[in-house]
C-alpha cells in the first residue's frame, strides 16, 4: 500500500525524519492505550515526555505511584511491547510516544 502511495520510491520515506502514524495505525493505538489501566497510562505519558530512557526510580519519582504500582505497571507494559528495556532503564516505543504526543493524550487520574 505504501509503496503505491509513494509512487514505489522509497526514498520520499527515507529523506523524511518525521515518524508518521496512518488512520489505522491511530485507530489500533488508541484501542490498545484504552485497554491500559491508568498507572500504566501514567508511566507511559513520563516516558513519552522525557528524551532519554528512565530508571524505574526515576519513573518512581515522577509519579504519584507506589514502588509497586510502578514496576507492576512497567512489566505489564513490557509484557505488551510498548516499552523496552535496556540494562535497568525503560524506554517508551517511538510510535506510541509519536502517537501519544500527537494526539496530545491526557491520563484521566
Amino acid at each position: 500500500m505504501i509503496q503505491n502511495l509513494l509512487n514505489r520510491d522509497p526514498s520520499l520515506i527515507l529523506e523524511n525524519t518525521e515518524t508518521f502514524l496512518t488512520d489505522n495505525m491511530q485507530q489500533e493505538f488508541n484501542l490498545i492505550i484504552n485497554q491500559l489501566s491508568t498507572r500504566e497510562k501514567q508511566i507511559l505519558m513520563i516516558l513519552a515526555n522525557n528524551e532519554t530512557s528512565l530508571s524505574t526510580s526515576d519513573i518512581f519519582k515522577q509519579s504519584s505511584l507506589s514502588l509497586n504500582e510502578v514496576i507492576n505497571g512497567l512489566e505489564k507494559l513490557s509484557d505488551r511491547c510498548l516499552i523496552t528495556q535496556q540494562k535497568s532503564c525503560f524506554q517508551i516505543n517511538e510510535l506510541i510516544k509519536t502517537y501519544l504526543i500527537q494526539t496530545e493524550f491526557v491520563v484521566g487520574l
